[in-house]
């Protein structure tokens, strides 16, 4: 009989496909991943998608933009006067909320990617400014932002189970990602992993997923990117942004603090210098609902 690590990932892989959100996601991920991109082509993108067409200039058209620009009428415009990048990183964090809406009170969800997206700016900012070579600084926060949606994969498909761990965690103090694999033999990011895997996203992100919570199990080639994506975690939790329902810090690897090179000054300053970004995507994605 099949232990429940085994009938939990049976289960995962069982799952639906890729949402359609999620074809969308993948592309956008790609384009700003690629130097020799453009304005029109990420446009070209954004455009096939009417939603996301139409919160991208409720977002770019709100009172946090339109007193600096004026009124935006095309994703193109919007590209041009706000910028690539950036208008890349709003198209990558509305479409994540599409895939992956919390299913029940358990998962907060301003709290939920408040944390994701503090953990995408800072892996990101770290991977640009690391000793470690071969960093790609988009893979790094899209790593980052999905790194924690395997509790939202357990939140919908397993959610008894999921409210047991979180009321063992919260009775004896102890981090959720340690009751989940006391009682499933599997955590969170290993879940996500998995989820990532089926869906076909390169395999960088999947590892950095899987093992955020524990990077030593990361193989050697994908382990910077996934110490990379646990020292942000665990900084973004120790300075007030953590997991929402997880009172305590992971776990720290100090592996990762060590093959990393970076040390705590630099940490605070790099989550200082993304804090106001990260409200600023904040108010926007609050505007858009």
């Amino acid at each position: 009989m099949a232990g429940i690590r085994d009938r939990i990932v049976q289960r995962v892989r069982e799952l639906e496909d890729l949402p359609p959100a999620g074809g969308a996601f993948l592309e956008i991920q790609r384009l700003i991943g690629d130097h020799r991109s453009d304005a029109a082509a990420l446009a070209r993108i954004v455009e096939k998608d009417v939603y996301l067409t139409a919160k991208l200039l409720k977002m770019v058209n709100s009172v946090f933009f339109s007193g600096r620009y004026g009124e935006i009428g095309s994703v193109q415009q919007a590209i041009v006067r706000l910028g690539f990048d950036q208008i890349g990183k709003f198209c990558l964090a509305m479409q994540v909320q599409r895939m992956f809406p919390p299913a029940s009170p358990l998962i907060d969800g301003p709290a939920f990617w408040h944390h994701s997206l503090a953990v995408a700016m800072v892996t990101r900012t770290i991977s640009e400014k690391s000793g470690t070579e071969g960093f790609d600084p988009n893979i790094a926060y899209v790593a980052g932002l999905l790194h924690d949606v395997g509790s939202l994969i357990l939140d919908r498909h397993f959610n008894p189970v999921y409210k047991k761990i979180r009321e063992t965690a919260a009775a004896y103090s102890e981090n959720v990602f340690r009751i989940e694999q006391k009682l499933l033999d599997i955590d969170h990011g290993e879940i996500g992993g998995i989820m990532l895997e089926k869906w076909n996203f390169p395999e960088s992100i999947v590892q950095a997923v899987s093992g955020h919570h524990c990077p030593d199990r990361a193989g050697n080639d994908w382990l910077p990117l996934t110490q990379l994506v646990h020292l942000s975690d665990f900084a973004c939790s120790v300075m007030g942004a953590g997991e929402p329902g997880d009172t305590l810090p992971q776990g720290f690897s100090l592996g990762a603090w060590n093959d990393l090179k970076i040390d705590s000054g630099q940490i605070q300053t790099i989550v200082g210098q993304v804090e106001e970004e990260i409200e600023k995507i904040k108010i926007l994605l609050n505007v858009i609902r």
